[in-house]
């Protein structure tokens, strides 16, 4: 009888860290599909600064709520932890665009250098502890961070050797790609748990 309680707890355990790897898969291919098809809305109507931006705000705030919704366990957040996302998402975005840049071009791309800042924000402020803590078993914000990171240099490149556009658009892609790579990667972690 006691090996059989163990046995339900141990299960009962990996199956809320599975649950929660997967929340954190599910939050990339959701913000993914969404950030990016507004995003191209956005370009071919011609609005991106600074109503898309405003835009993009109410998107993310309705994304956290719906997912909310979806997701329940997944979403209760301490009030200090909510800080720590704010801050991971601010902070980068008002540091590259308060800066002087030696080429205003690449205002249109820094955008993918502070979310790649901000995705690595938050796996220090907040991923890393939950991973070590177990309550995860993949970290996708630090796959997706790097990825973006490493990448950046690629979208500088086609900002001179190609155009405006096509360094946006070069950097849209590549945020879906890192984006999908990192919820496959989260996902294929947590089926480990079960294997």
């Amino acid at each position: 009888m006691v090996e059989e309680v163990a046995r339900v707890a141990d299960f009962a355990e990996k199956l809320r860290r599975y649950f929660s790897t997967v929340a954190s898969a599910i939050a990339f291919f959701v913000f993914g599909m969404v950030c990016g098809g507004y995003w191209l809305i956005m370009s071919s109507l011609n609005l991106l600064f600074p109503w898309a931006v405003l835009g993009m705000i109410v998107i993310v705030i309705l994304c956290l709520y719906s997912m909310s919704k979806a997701l329940p366990g997944r979403m209760e957040v301490p009030r200090h932890e909510g800080l720590r996302w704010i801050f991971a998402f601010v902070a980068p975005f008002t540091v590259l665009y308060a800066i002087p840049l030696p080429d205003p071009r690449l205002y249109t791309i820094s955008w993918y250098l502070a979310l790649g800042i901000a995705l690595l924000l938050v796996h220090l402020l907040i991923e890393r502890r939950e991973f070590a803590r177990g309550s995860i078993v993949a970290k996708p914000f630090l796959v997706s961070s790097i990825t973006m990171l490493v990448t950046y240099p690629l979208i500088v490149y086609m900002l001179y050797a190609g155009s405006l556009i096509s360094s946006w658009m070069f950097a849209l892609g590549l945020l879906l790609i890192a984006y999908f790579v990192a919820g496959v990667y989260a996902l294929n972690r947590a089926s480990k748990l079960f294997s």
